[in-house]
């Protein structure tokens, strides 16, 4: 079941991890035996595990998404403070 089939609202985006469903690295990114790339992941729910699993790409679609994150990165501004102090809830 995916958040897109209806089975629950669709949720803004919060930089506080215990609220809302999140899904987060959870690992180092590996190569699967067939040549892709995997990126482990976790599903989080208010600051509950739900689950494990693995964002397998392409190289064409690792190249994309690298890409976008580098569009992304250079357009958008340098966060003022990385420590977490003051994050929205």
């Amino acid at each position: 079941m995916t958040v897109d089939q209806g089975q629950r609202p669709t949720l803004a985006s919060t930089a506080n991890p215990q609220q809302g469903l999140r899904i987060e690295g959870s690992g180092a990114l590996q190569q699967t035996s067939a040549g892709r790339f995997a990126l482990p992941l976790k599903v989080i729910d208010n600051g509950k595990a739900l689950g494990d699993g693995c964002l397998v790409l392409t190289f064409e679609g690792a190249a994309t998404l690298y890409a976008d994150i580098g569009r992304f990165l250079t357009c958008a501004p340098a966060p003022a403070d990385n420590s977490g102090a003051g994050e929205e809830e």
